[in-house]
């Protein structure tokens, strides 16, 4: 046995600890958030929910599920462009199994990750396209989030400006996701305009340059994802649709809010007021300080709820919390899924 492997099982072990650590770091992270928003917003959310309109509440809870019908297809567009055609109900299962795993692995893409790694077991050989589409998945995702927030936010820019002197935090929100949006735009510039910068000779060189100094490895998956990405130059109608999905998506989780805010008989707050901190606060869960994003974004909606003086004051941060519930509750849905699906790692082609 090699001196060197006692250490590399200690370094190992250690990895893996450190793993577990920072999952319950995350996790401990979370409820300090929900709690100190139940804290600051003085919420009663037991008494609330169960004071609240539970019809409409469980009208919500089942229409939620839309979202991972469309989650699945707009994936299903990505994979048909490269010629990875999968029956859609394996699609949904591999995109409700991302989102269980998203809520319990530390990171923005944990969920992306688990579904490539079962993706691929259906298309050996292709991961490099399989990776891609689900990359583009999640920037077209993000997009839709930046380009649902800037058209919410210039529509409601006369009800907003006056109450950017008085709350600072609701100018940088706004501020914030437009130049998300200006990113996208310029990140789809680039793509655009990639064969015409390829002509120029300085950046043509400057390039190969690089290319050289890279390993063989490295190089090879590049130039197998840039020839996979040069598909939707010819197919632009599949990224429209796509970003099209991603923008209702969010605006649905706009309209959730609104609806849990009026099942909960908030009186005060326009929908379009919802719909901004919806986006705003949702933006948070770029930022992978906890799992899924649970506790600031509650924090940062119930900051946005203050702002817009929802009333009765303490909804605002039942609202959030009930909108974390019903995230948790579709999280055992697809931890349910992913259990009972034994055939998860069996797709063929």
């Amino acid at each position: 046995m090699s001196k060197n492997a006692p250490a590399s099982h200690l370094a190992s072990r250690s990895k893996k600890i450190l793993g577990v650590l920072l999952r319950v770091a995350l996790v401990l992270l979370a409820f300090f958030l929900l709690y100190t928003t139940l804290r600051q917003t003085n919420a009663d959310i037991l008494q609330d929910l169960k004071k609240a309109n539970h019809f409409l509440l469980a009208v919500i809870a089942i229409s939620f599920g839309i979202i991972f019908l469309l989650s699945a297809f707009r994936w299903k567009m990505l994979m048909d462009v490269q010629g990875m055609r999968l029956p859609f109900l394996a699609l949904l299962k591999l995109t409700m199994t991302g989102a269980f795993f998203s809520l319990f692995i530390p990171g923005v893409v944990s969920g992306d990750v688990v579904k490539i790694a079962y993706a691929k077991q259906a298309f050996p050989g292709r991961i490099t396209e399989i990776t891609l589409t689900v990359i583009l998945d999640r920037i077209l995702g993000l997009a839709g989030l930046f380009v649902t927030a800037f058209l919410i936010t210039l529509i409601s820019l006369p009800t907003l400006w006056p109450l950017f002197h008085s709350y600072p935090q609701l100018l940088w929100g706004v501020l914030a996701v437009n130049i998300g949006c200006l990113g996208v735009l310029l990140l789809y510039l680039f793509y655009r305009c990639r064969p015409l910068l390829q002509r120029i000779g300085f950046i043509r060189k400057g390039g190969q340059k690089v290319a050289r100094l890279l390993p063989a490895f490295f190089t090879n998956v590049l130039q197998r994802f840039f020839s996979a990405l040069d598909l939707y130059h010819k197919n632009q109608r599949v990224l429209f649709y796509h970003l099209s999905i991603s923008a209702f998506i969010h605006f649905f989780f706009g309209i959730c809010y609104f609806g849990i805010g009026k099942a909960l008989h908030e009186t005060v707050m326009t929908f379009q007021q919802y719909q901004i901190t919806m986006q705003l606060s949702n933006a948070s869960g770029i930022i992978p300080a906890t799992p899924g994003g649970i506790g600031l974004r509650d924090l940062i909606g119930s900051i946005f709820f203050k702002v817009f003086q929802a009333s009765p004051r303490e909804v605002c941060g039942s609202i959030p919390i009930s909108y974390t519930l019903l995230i948790l509750f579709w999280a055992a849905v697809c931890g349910l899924v992913f259990m009972f699906s034994t055939n998860l790692k069996q797709y063929r082609k």
